[in-house]
């Protein structure tokens, strides 16, 4: 089974990219399987987000972050701290599974 070490930030990309291709029916499929295997890594990213928002924003008097039209409110030292945690965890990487099914279709990059 084929498996892709990948970070967080290339996986985002590489969802959009993938959905954008016009394939044919067979690779369609394909595209739509590995989309799905990548979706389940990008929502455990969107969770680690959040915790991240939830621990830098500023505080309100019942400790929930504060949040303004919408948009979690920091201060200018947790901005940066919350831009680097980040970073590090956009830099992480996750390993993806190919489904035996999609592997005729699934090229790595030293096979292109």
């Amino acid at each position: 089974m084929k498996k892709f070490t990948i970070q967080y930030r290339v996986a985002v990309f590489i969802t959009e990219a993938l959905s954008s291709l016009k394939l044919d029916i067979k690779q369609s499929a394909a595209r739509r399987r590995f989309i799905r295997t990548l979706r389940g890594h990008l929502e455990d990213l969107d969770a680690e987000q959040l915790e991240l928002k939830n621990k830098f924003a500023e505080k309100e008097a019942d400790g929930k972050p504060k949040i303004v039209n919408g948009n979690y409110v920091y201060s200018a030292a947790q901005r940066k701290l919350l831009n680097k945690a980040w970073n590090d965890l956009n830099e992480q990487s996750v390993t993806v599974s190919v489904d035996e099914s999609n592997e005729p279709d699934v090229k790595t990059a030293q096979e292109i």
